[in-house]
């Protein structure tokens, strides 16, 4: 059976920059582009055993306490993703703490970074090989302060074919995060980005497709919560959230790029995950920024019950309150 590994990532950072340095100011006031700031300057230390290390630095491993740090591995499971930090501050492994038997346990260990890269490289599976996962960060793009959004890519070798496949993160400051319940019942539309990954997976096949969309919108209207975004190439798609109720619908895309692809295409029906949490982060109770993460699969043959029978997408967002102009 192929294994659910491609969730998205709930991850407060960004992809860790070349030539990592100790950054002394105040990372709050800054942008959350530099995750090895974010390291160094808001993180819980954790011994790490020296055993099989090539040299005699002493090594610890970051949990990221104040920072919301969570990760979505496998549907409806969260994990903790943890560093570990050379002592002179360089960001040098990943690891996504899980105890779930969906993925291989060589993606649970420490992953390495290649040297000057955004890179992590993974211990070799049996059936997977080696995995690269690289962090691309949006936030910038996007010209967040306090959140961070983007897409972790996963490049790995099943039954003998390269695969990638994109996993959205997103996250921010806890700090800096706003509950709904402080929030005005004014209506905030929030402009920005969605992208994300729709996977197949049948008894024969396990193919990705990659989906953006750089105009999508997510509005938050008296703790009702509306995400749209219109994928070329797959859906038009539009979730939206009042407390625990989330209604979905696929519709055809708006001047589309193509057919859909029929083995991508979603019926929104036989549904067996529907998921969706978000953030917000600002000042004064007043979000200026809002990220989200969004999961849905259903059933491509309802008579069979096998775990290789869905389809399955996952979609980050990240975006700006339209009212502000910076």
């Amino acid at each position: 059976m192929k294994p659910y590994i491609f969730i998205a990532l709930l991850v407060g950072l960004t992809a860790c920059n070349n030539g990592d340095t100790v950054h002394q100011h105040d990372p709050i006031d800054k942008k959350i582009s530099d995750s090895n700031r974010i390291v160094t300057h808001m993180a819980t230390k954790v011994m790490v055993s020296q055993e099989n290390r090539s040299d005699d630095r002493e090594y610890v491993k970051y949990k990221l306490d104040n920072v919301n740090l969570s990760s979505l591995i496998t549907p409806g499971e969260t994990s903790n993703l943890k560093f570990t930090v050379s002592p002179d501050g360089e960001i040098i492994g990943i690891q996504f703490e899980t105890d779930s038997n969906s993925i291989p346990e060589a993606w649970k260990s420490e992953m390495t970074r290649q040297t000057g890269t955004n890179r992590f490289v993974s211990e070799s599976d049996e059936n997977l090989g080696a995995a690269t996962v690289t962090y691309n960060s949006y936030a910038k793009h996007l010209n967040l302060h306090y959140a961070d959004f983007g897409v972790a890519e996963f490049k790995f070798t099943e039954d003998g074919v390269e695969k990638t496949a994109n996993a959205p993160f997103a996250g921010g400051y806890a700090v800096k995060k706003i509950e709904q319940q402080s929030m005005s019942n004014e209506p905030i539309v929030f402009n920005g980005t969605a992208r994300g990954n729709v996977e197949y997976a049948n008894s024969t096949e396990h193919a990705f497709l990659p989906v953006q969309d750089r105009s999508a919108q997510m509005t938050f209207d008296n703790g009702i919560e509306t995400l749209s975004a219109n994928f070329k190439n797959w859906h038009k798609m539009d979730i939206e959230k009042d407390g625990d109720t989330i209604n979905v619908s696929f519709a055809s895309p708006i001047n589309p790029d193509d057919d859909i692809d029929t083995r991508f295409q979603m019926n929104g029906t036989n549904d067996t995950v529907r998921f969706m949490e978000t953030g917000y982060y600002g000042s004064d109770n007043r979000p200026s920024e809002a990220v989200a993460l969004f999961e849905y699969q259903e059933k491509i043959d309802p008579s069979q019950d096998a775990r290789d029978n869905n389809r399955t997408v996952y979609v980050g967002f990240g975006g700006k309150d339209a009212g502000i102009s910076e």
